[in-house]
């Protein structure tokens, strides 16, 4: 069959998985709940037999050689900045606390890193200051000539939610203002290399309580390019949820909130501030589109325990949200205090 609505290109196709996962890899002397160094390596053997083709690990900051350990032999890493120590009271290191694994078949290149221009919050106030926080980009060559940009990122923590949602929050402020240096370094690319990127990590950022779609969806797709939410699009029904209400946590690590937020029976439908989001360019040879997402509390739990709360308003597996004087359910703590974000993705070029 031939004619002005029928295809004739031909097209070659592959799928590829990618993560996200904050390691808690503070010193123990300052983070003694964390995972330390055995349970850093429990983690990268975690991880290595999940087989992720690439992932993104922010607060690598000890235990990195523990996680290099416990991956084993099939995959190779970015540039590791280093910990952080008691001098960080006084000065900030020089290091962002992320790292980049994939494994040793795929071909990455270009590393760039790169400082946030603000941030909020000193030793005692989520010692953002501390570090140089910032985001990272990776080129993935899937074939010759044909490329995804990878960036990934730790951004700033929330700080007081008595301060409120806007930008009067300096903590918010620092935030957003670091989305939308992201935001402007992610579009300047795509328009001058007209390639897909993929954009993930720990953003401390939620839709309730932040303004993303104002600050990074609308202004992407006005610049003509698609920007997808993976969490969205997969768990949401393509609904983003609404800016300043209450935030929607998953069951597995809900801390007990009523006021300031709804549980979310289903731990895939519930927020993280662990994010992925992917873009692509008009008219570009190679595409990509998420196949699936998942919030990955079953292989990476650690232990768990019953809990109950009362006076709550908790939301089903379909989405309905319903006030309840009572709930219980098993609170799962995880192998660190972030589960990861795992997204597969397929791609298509043009031969």
């Amino acid at each position: 069959q031939t004619g002005p609505n029928v295809d004739t290109d031909v097209y070659e196709t592959g799928n590829f998985t990618c993560a996200t996962l904050n390691v808690d890899g503070l010193p123990s002397l300052i983070n003694s709940d964390g995972p330390g160094s055995s349970g850093t390596t429990t983690i990268g053997q975690k991880i290595a037999a999940q087989g992720w083709d690439f992932f993104a690990a922010s607060e690598d900051f000890e235990y990195h050689s523990n996680l290099v350990s416990g991956l084993g032999s099939g995959y190779s890493v970015g540039t590791y900045k280093g910990s952080v120590g008691a001098a960080q009271i006084f000065t900030t290191a020089d290091t962002d606390g992320q790292c980049f694994f994939w494994k040793t078949n795929l071909t990455i290149s270009e590393e760039e890193i790169v400082a946030f221009n603000d941030k909020e919050g000193d030793i005692w106030n989520g010692a953002n200051t501390c570090i140089k926080k910032g985001y990272r980009r990776y080129v993935y060559t899937i074939a010759e000539g044909l490329a995804i940009d990878v960036y990934i990122t730790h951004m700033n923590t929330f700080g007081d939610e008595d301060q409120g949602n806007t930008e009067s929050n300096p903590y918010v402020a620092a935030q957003l203002s670091q989305l939308r240096q992201l935001r402007d370094a992610v579009v300047a690319n795509a328009q001058t290399n007209k390639r897909p990127a993929i954009i993930m990590g720990d953003t401390n950022m939620r839709y309730t309580r932040h303004q993303i779609t104002t600050n990074f969806i609308a202004p992407i797709m006005q610049e003509g390019l698609n920007i997808t939410d993976t969490w969205v699009k997969h768990r949401r029904g393509g609904y983003y949820p609404t800016w300043n209400t209450k935030s929607l946590m998953i069951a597995s690590k809900y801390a007990g909130n009523a006021a300031t937020d709804i549980a979310c029976c289903d731990d895939q439908r519930g927020e993280v501030v662990d994010k992925v989001w992917y873009l692509n360019v008009p008219g570009a040879t190679l595409t990509i589109n998420s196949k699936s997402y998942t919030n990955d509390v079953v292989n990476f739990a650690e232990s768990s325990t019953y809990k109950t709360y009362s006076d709550l308003e908790v939301e089903d597996a379909q989405g309905n949200i319903t006030y309840l004087s009572s709930w219980a359910y098993d609170q799962i703590t995880g192998l660190a205090d972030h589960f990861p974000v795992v997204v597969e993705f397929s791609y298509k070029y043009k031969k």
